[in-house]
């Protein structure tokens, strides 16, 4: 009995975030009320909501994501989990304009950036991977200068960065 309180009390807190932030309705979260399951389920898909709002409350917070992406990332999730068992380690991807994240590559110092560039389409598809580096992609890569602060022309404010093309391929979709 006090596990069932339990679940309940958690499944409202999450189901009332979830609707709070107009992220999902009822009818979207109708499967992780369901009490018609047995207890083991329900803490399945009790962990699932508590995965899924782990991640939003992530790119909330961290990220600071409009509402339209927030709402796509929620719903991509809440209908992947109906369908899979729950996974820890998936991997959800969400396409974002470069400018909805700006203030965080502005102001940050870069340690690696990556980047995935797809042109083309259907058999013509070309997939690059490019990343950006403050250390060379080997260790046995010197970058000797004149200055010892690491940086190329001696300003202090343009730090020494190293480029790599992690791959660069034509795609066969078909």
């Amino acid at each position: 009995m006090l596990l069932e309180m339990g679940l309940d009390k958690m499944r409202k807190d999450y189901i009332n975030y979830l609707i709070s932030e107009q992220l999902a309705t009822l009818n979207h979260l109708c499967f992780y009320l369901s009490t018609e399951v047995d207890l083991q389920e329900q803490v399945i898909r009790l962990r699932k909501l508590h995965h899924l709002l782990e991640i939003i409350v992530t790119c909330s917070t961290f990220l600071s994501l409009p509402f339209d992406r927030l709402f796509l990332l929620t719903q991509s999730c809440l209908q992947h989990y109906k369908t899979i068992p729950y996974d820890e380690e998936r991997e959800f991807k969400l396409q974002i304009k470069p400018a909805l994240i700006s203030h965080l590559y502005q102001k940050e110092q870069p340690v690696l950036w990556g980047a995935e560039v797809f042109s083309g389409q259907g058999p013509r598809e070309v997939r690059t991977s490019l990343q950006l580096s403050d250390r060379p992609l080997v260790d046995h890569v010197l970058l000797e200068t004149d200055n010892p602060n690491g940086t190329v022309n001696g300003d202090s404010e343009e730090a020494a960065l190293f480029s790599t093309m992690v791959c660069c391929s034509l795609v066969n979709f078909a």
